[in-house]
């Protein structure tokens, strides 16, 4: 956690560093997101993605094996830390990725960050940076980044209009 927050640390002057967006996929602990949130605000010019807790966290970084939260947990959760910002976004639930790069195909779990940050580079590609990366043309997430980019191949969760509809209310993005 300390060189995260050192490495936040040193990118947080808007005249040192020029970012339009700024995120630490994967990692959920609220010091780390919620720096993440301020420096965007204070800066004024980026947005930073965070990945919210209480959803699913891969064993190997703080749990021996994966650990299953739920929608509600996740939201209560947020709603907890009482975020208000309009520098930030989160997103719900993990992805599943076709490793493209090994050439074996395995299927790997990815942070919604990742997700998020792959619709808005493909949808910068494909249209004006202005556009949202939303909706079926600019915001899928098959191919993440364009066709040179990871391969979404599902989600670990699937999401019901009821979900979606619980997501939206508390200013969750659902995937």
């Amino acid at each position: 956690v300390f060189s995260v927050m050192k490495a936040l640390k040193t990118i947080a002057d808007p005249e040192v560093v020029k970012y339009d967006v700024l995120s630490c996929p994967g990692i959920t602990r609220d010091l780390v997101t919620d720096k993440v949130l301020s420096i965007c605000a204070e800066r004024g010019d980026a947005l930073g993605i965070i990945d919210a807790t209480k959803g699913f966290e891969p064993a190997g970084v703080e749990a021996v094996e994966n650990q299953v939260g739920s929608i509600s947990e996740t939201i209560t959760d947020l709603q907890g830390r009482q975020l208000n910002t309009s520098y930030g976004a989160t997103y719900y639930p993990w992805i599943r990725l076709r490793d493209t790069t090994n050439g074996n195909g395995d299927v790997i779990m990815a942070p919604p960050s990742v997700a998020a940050l792959g619709a808005m580079a493909r949808s910068e590609a494909i249209s004006e940076p202005w556009f949202a990366p939303a909706g079926f043309n600019r915001g899928g997430i098959g191919l993440l980044g364009g066709v040179q980019g990871p391969r979404c191949v599902g989600t670990w969760e699937h999401l019901t209009k009821a979900n979606r509809d619980d997501l939206y209310e508390n200013n969750i993005n659902p995937i």
